[in-house]
């Protein structure tokens, strides 16, 4: 379970960096990785997961390597 926060939490930070950095809404970015607003915005309350297959997407779209998410 310990292990699970831990990567939430990472994901969460990573998530809303790459939003201020582009300067996108949640619900642009939503689009762009391929789930809706309300989605993203549970994933960002940690009250959702985001899936394996979602987040290999997202390190293609941003660049950010696989392994950051996950370290």
């Amino acid at each position: 379970m310990v292990l699970f926060i831990y990567i939430d939490t990472r994901m969460v930070k990573i998530l809303r960096s790459i939003l201020k950095k582009r300067g996108l809404t949640q619900e642009e970015f939503a689009a762009e990785i391929g789930i809706s607003q309300a989605q993203l915005s549970r994933i960002l309350s940690g009250k959702r997961r985001l899936s394996v297959n979602k987040v290999i997407q997202l390190s293609k779209i941003t660049g950010i390597p696989l392994e950051k998410f996950y370290r």
